[in-house]
């Protein structure tokens, strides 16, 4: 991974909750974070979604499993451009108001995740 994609992401890292090897971010967080993701040419497979439930007097973070995929855009000319469009055109006009973390499939490899040491946890 390039040293500018590791950047990218130990700086989000701390914008987010982390959940296991994913990090979730507030739509306005996540829409910049497509920006940047889109300038390290790295294109997303889909959008996962996340929103709060209680559970036995208790606020749970649970995924929502309706998030879209983007196979028609990867198969495109332009995957990287076209997926980051169709992700952003999602969180800002598609996203439920339940929907308060998005976290993004991505195709940047296994070595992606290596700069992303938990720092803070979600709730439950």
């Amino acid at each position: 991974m390039s040293k500018g994609l590791t950047e990218l992401m130990a700086k989000y890292r701390n914008t987010g909750l982390v959940k296991g090897r994913l990090v979730l971010l507030p739509p306005p967080q996540a829409l910049q974070f497509l920006t940047e993701l889109e300038e390290h040419e790295v294109a997303v497979l889909g959008v996962e979604l996340w929103y709060y439930v209680e559970h036995q007097g208790q606020n749970v973070l649970v995924e929502d499993p309706s998030g879209p995929g983007f196979e028609k855009e990867l198969a495109s000319d332009d995957p990287v451009g076209q997926s980051v469009a169709a992700a952003r055109r999602y969180i800002e006009k598609e996203l439920p108001e339940s929907i308060v973390y998005v976290s993004f499939v991505e195709n940047s490899g296994e070595e992606y995740w290596k700069a992303w040491e938990p720092t803070k946890s979600y709730a439950s």
